[in-house]
């Protein structure tokens, strides 16, 4: 089974839920036309994260989407890191980063039976955090394959 994962691009640093920069946009919607749009009729879903920049992302890259949408907090919050990588929730408030509990660290969260549980062909917009769950690095404003069966991540 595949799917796909598009990483957000350039955000806002010291906002709370930032979206992205001017710069960022511009990234997205350059993975729209030269990416996305290549996969387009392989799409089965689409799910983004609960945050505003990964909601900004979902509608970045379909602006009318023809396919189901799905949002979900696994695939990203509204939580970002600040200048000093300290945690700056949705509030406005921070947390020290060795305070922050992850997806990666929940006791018997499985991300690989998350992937095997949605349907062939499915887009998640998300970011780092999931990234890291699985074992990959990730690239600001990309799009990945990630072949479940194999366990195994290619940049598009």
């Amino acid at each position: 089974m595949r799917l796909y994962v598009a990483v957000h691009g350039q955000i806002k640093r010291g906002v709370p839920n930032p979206g992205h920069t001017q710069e960022g946009i511009m990234q997205i919607l350059d993975l729209q036309s030269n990416k996305v749009s290549e996969i387009y009729g392989q799409i089965v879903e689409i799910w983004f994260g609960s945050g505003g920049r990964f909601h900004e992302l979902f509608h970045l890259l379909f602006p009318d989407p023809a396919v189901p949408f799905f949002c979900s907090p696994l695939l990203g919050g509204a939580e970002s890191l600040n200048e000093k990588g300290d945690v700056l929730l949705a509030s406005g408030r921070t947390i020290p980063k060795e305070n922050y509990v992850g997806i990666k660290k929940i006791a018997g969260f499985d991300p690989w039976k998350f992937l095997e549980s949605l349907p062939n062909g499915v887009f998640l917009c998300s970011g780092g955090e999931l990234m890291k769950a699985f074992g990959f690095e990730k690239e600001h404003a990309s799009l990945y394959q990630i072949d479940v069966e194999q366990r195994t991540c290619r940049k598009l």
